[in-house]
């Protein structure tokens, strides 16, 4: 049960972390009037390089199903705080808008 709860996990994370490439886009966009548009993908991108120059260089076993695991599940993670701390940080800004 445990082991098909954490699958399950896993699996909505991922997927999320397909919604979050692009909703951080729109979010952004419809927030604070700025446009992003390729700077989620393009930063996804490189994390993934990362990662697979990392394991290629770890010496043992030459793995890219594991190493593209942890860099998606690491993008999952960057890309829900950007999304939580623009919300944060617009309803910051209706506050102070509200205040004055």
């Amino acid at each position: 049960m445990k082991k098909d709860k954490n699958r399950a996990v896993r699996f909505a994370s991922d997927v999320t972390t397909f919604f979050l490439l692009f909703s951080i886009q729109k979010i952004v966009f419809l927030l604070f009037d700025y446009d992003v548009r390729v700077l989620p993908l393009i930063g996804a991108v490189v994390i993934i390089i990362i990662f697979l120059v990392i394991e290629r260089l770890s010496g043992e076993q030459y793995e890219v199903s594991k190493a593209l695991k942890k860099s998606w599940r690491l993008i999952f993670i960057l890309l829900a705080s950007i999304y939580v701390f623009a919300i944060l940080g617009f309803v910051i800004m209706k506050i102070i808008e509200l205040i004055q």
